[in-house]
């Protein structure tokens, strides 16, 4: 691997990543070494991979947002709710809310059973 036309940041990113064949770190490990950066240098590359790199686990859906989740799942029926739910999913994603995005998707599926259930009741007892 040629890390020598990478920037800073992207070699740094790079050595942050858990993922990575250990071949290819150590390699990456060598280009940075040799790249002789500053305390300061390597603590704004810190930060700035801090700020853009890193995921929130930790925050959490609101109990709020969880009811509304559960009592309108039943508009999922509905072509352009579906729609609705998709982009703020993707966009609940898209931010690095890891934790928020599975709670999303556990309370409308949940919603959704629950619906279904009181559907098939419904059905049951008018018929």
């Amino acid at each position: 691997m040629n890390a020598s036309s990478l920037s800073n940041f992207q070699v740094y990113a790079l050595l942050k990543n858990s993922k990575l064949n250990k071949e290819i770190k150590n390699s990456v490990q060598t280009e940075f070494n040799s790249r002789n950066l500053s305390a300061d240098e390597i603590e704004a590359l810190k930060t700035k991979y801090d700020n853009t790199v890193l995921v929130d686990k930790t925050s959490r859906l609101n109990p709020i947002h969880k009811t509304l989740l559960v009592v309108f799942s039943s508009l999922i029926i509905v072509q352009y709710i579906n729609i609705v739910f998709c982009v703020l999913a993707t966009y609940i994603l898209g931010t690095g809310k890891i934790k928020i995005h599975e709670e999303y998707w556990l309370y409308l599926k949940t919603g959704i059973i629950i619906w279904s259930i009181i559907l098939i009741i419904l059905y049951k007892i008018l018929r």
